[in-house]
């Protein structure tokens, strides 16, 4: 049962016990951007002492990691804020810098100028060789710290209809969040894995329909499936588990009962077969939320009692949320004229029952065909009286799957995609799960099965 929101804010997490420093790449690399730092000190001050950079008070800089690592590990810009004081150009004043640089230690490979006066540096294989006894000496206590003690954060990922199989996209969406969920436990955070089971609206219908079309082909009628219908061929052995089960009395049904009989047999049988290929995947969730559930316990009619009054309003018929007034293109539908909540009603039900339970933190996967939608979810989080910023949205792209460079067709089984089983059965779930983390999540995947 959810619980009323009461506070305007995130929980935070009350006291807890010391947290370890955190290990592994990361550590080591901000060690080491504290150690890069030292030494540029050290190298402006011998400059500075032998007068080649006339400089009194030298201004702060960083050292960060670049955005694109063709420009090294590590990059400062130190050259370009001496600049002026110095009154040099900045690559005049970067060049004075790295003869004066000393490294004892042989950690840095090279060093270079670029731009308009970035200095740029690169680990030497002795770093590398330092991290890699450091993580074999920490074995699998390697990276893990406590620096999340005491917080909570939940991860919604995957999250497909249950209208057929999981396919190849379903698959890189399942691995990142499911990846994000174990660094984000490995660093002290209580994590909660959430799929949400989007069984409510049309698409529930169609499915219902469709199932009902092919029980009816295997009794032997002649009657098509229709363009609007899935067309898998994965929806026959549903019809025939269905027959199995149930007989001949769907037959004997009014229509629209036995419409209904199908859907609600389909949605079962296609999430219990999401779920062994999760499984199967190495991907586990603590719950599955029905769409259909939250609508049945009134969630969502509490959820717009919930929002301040001013923020609906009705226009057509139809009733709105003004989700301008949270920097969104414009306002959006939450019940259409019909009476019936939109996908975006039932986000709303869904975020109140998740922000009643008090996480401080939530991370959700999408797919990068929901890049527009972000704006419109965080102005839920905002009107409920939660911090925006404290919803973490992945988008990730799209997988193109080959074979030795050409495209793969797809199965008739699946109708329009290949599916995630199909993969794990030909590489194995290890190798798939490598392959997905490849990429960045914003960058479009080229599977290839060999």
């Amino acid at each position: 049962m959810d619980q009323p929101i009461e506070s305007p804010r995130w929980s935070r997490p009350g006291p807890c016990s010391r947290r370890t420093p955190a290990t592994g790449f990361g550590a080591v690399r901000t060690g080491m951007k504290r150690h890069l730092e030292a030494l540029l000190r050290q190298a402006l001050n011998d400059a500075i002492t032998a007068g080649e950079l006339p400089v009194d008070r030298p201004p702060p800089f960083t050292v960060e990691v670049p955005a694109d690592l063709k420009f090294g590990d590590l990059a400062t810009n130190v050259a370009l804020v001496l600049a002026r004081q110095a009154g040099r150009p900045p690559r005049a004043v970067a060049d004075t810098l790295l003869a004066r640089l000393r490294d004892p230690e042989g950690w840095l490979a090279g060093t270079e100028v670029a731009g308009p006066g970035f200095l740029n540096f690169r680990f030497a294989p002795s770093f590398w060789r330092m991290l890699l006894a450091e993580a074999l000496a920490a074995g699998e206590s390697y990276g893990r710290s406590t620096v999340g003690a005491g917080r909570r954060v939940q991860v919604e990922f995957v999250s497909a209809n249950p209208t057929g199989p999981l396919h190849i996209g379903h698959g890189r969406g399942a691995v990142l969040g499911d990846v994000t969920a174990r660094l984000l436990e490995a660093v002290g955070y209580e994590v909660e894995r959430e799929y949400y089971v989007n069984d409510f609206g049309r698409q529930m219908d169609v499915l219902g329909r469709s199932t009902w079309i092919r029980h009816r082909q295997l009794r032997g009628e002649d009657v098509a499936l229709g363009e609007d219908a899935y067309p898998g061929e994965y929806l026959i052995d549903v019809a025939r588990a269905l027959a199995a089960e149930q007989g001949d009395e769907l037959a004997r049904l009014p229509e629209a009962e036995a419409v209904a009989r199908c859907r609600e047999f389909a949605a079962r049988a296609l999430l219990a077969g999401i779920q062994e290929d999760l499984a199967r995947f190495g991907v586990r969730f603590d719950h599955f939320v029905s769409e259909r559930a939250l609508h049945a316990e009134s969630v969502f009619a509490r959820a717009r009692a919930a929002l301040p009054a001013d923020l609906l309003y009705e226009q057509d018929g139809a009733l709105f949320f003004r989700t301008t007034h949270f920097g969104d293109e414009k306002d959006r539908v939450v019940v259409r004229g019909n009476g019936e909540p939109t996908y975006f009603g039932s986000d709303i039900a869904h975020y109140y029952r998740t922000l009643s339970r008090r996480f401080d933190a939530l991370v959700n996967v999408l797919g990068a065909d929901h890049h527009g939608y972000v704006a419109r979810l965080r102005a839920v989080v905002a009107a409920f009286g939660f911090d925006p910023a404290a919803l973490r949205v992945l988008l990730v792209q799209l997988v193109n799957l080959t074979r030795g460079g050409e495209p793969v067709r797809m199965g008739k089984r699946a109708g329009e995609f290949v599916t995630l089983r199909e993969v794990v059965d030909e590489v194995g779930a290890d190798a798939a799960r490598f392959f997905f983390l490849l990429r960045k999540a914003d960058s479009q995947l080229d599977f290839d099965l060999e």
